[in-house]
């Protein structure tokens, strides 16, 4: 296992690690300025792989506390447990010419995951293009800001905004995508059980600092927004987009 370098835009806290099976992953440690930060982390990462998102391949690792340089004058903790997240070759959406992406298919369950667990932080610095000669393929990644901000507290999820999230990254994707293809990505998350949720809550590392009431209140939080509130707001995103829609 070998430390590469820290991203600096992260403040100590995104680290590209070598594994010992050769691949790379970008770690990331418990911050208590930001307590729900790898909660969120993980939990979209589950979602995500449920629904077939382009998102890196993600696990929970114990490494050595020595491996990482982290400074004692920040806010970031050694926990036991740190997510790490498969490191992609590429560029920020924002640093390239999107043209073609192979992976249009997918964008539509994209912007229906973001409206699903909030997350008003997809720019265009949270999605990476790979490109492999002529081929595009885009990936989402940073969730760490899903349900508002990543350090959310249980009123805060009560009162989650229900409008549309202004954003020229999903504009951008929509039009990779069509109507019917939103269609299928709600209809996909509905067929998520309410009890799969709870599970991955259950499961969420003691380290990570989440109370029982927490963990309740953000299932509750995420079935009535997939319930009663993704199809209307993705109705009124799609009306935007394509204004002949009845």
């Amino acid at each position: 296992m070998k430390y590469e370098r820290t991203f600096a835009q992260h403040k100590h806290n995104s680290h590209l690690v070598t594994f010992d099976d050769g691949k790379r992953y970008v770690v990331k440690c418990y911050d208590a300025k930001k307590p729900k930060a790898l909660i969120n982390e993980w939990l979209a990462y589950q979602i995500a792989k449920y629904m077939n998102l382009p998102i890196p391949h993600a696990r929970l690792v114990s490494l050595p506390h020595t491996l990482l340089p982290i400074p004692d004058d920040t806010t970031v903790i050694k926990t036991k447990t740190q997510f790490a997240s498969a490191y992609i070759e590429g560029k920020n959406a924002h640093e390239t010419t999107i043209e073609h992406v192979e992976n249009g298919w997918q964008l539509a369950s994209v912007i229906v995951f973001d409206y699903w667990l909030y997350n008003r932080d997809r720019t265009r610095k949270n999605v990476i293009i790979e490109q492999r000669e002529e081929r595009q393929t885009l990936w989402i990644i940073d969730h760490a800001d899903i349900c508002g901000c990543s350090a959310w507290t249980v009123e805060q999820l009560k009162q989650l905004p229900q409008t549309i999230i202004d954003s020229k990254t999903h504009r951008m994707m929509a039009s990779f995508t069509t109507v019917e293809q939103f269609e299928q990505a709600i209809a996909i998350i509905q067929t998520m059980p309410t009890l799969l949720i709870e599970e991955m809550m259950k499961h969420m590392p003691e380290d990570w600092d989440i109370t029982e009431e927490e963990r309740k209140q953000l299932v509750h939080t995420l079935v009535y927004r997939r319930d009663h509130l993704v199809p209307r707001l993705i109705r009124k995103f799609c009306k935007q987009l394509w204004p002949e829609l009845v």
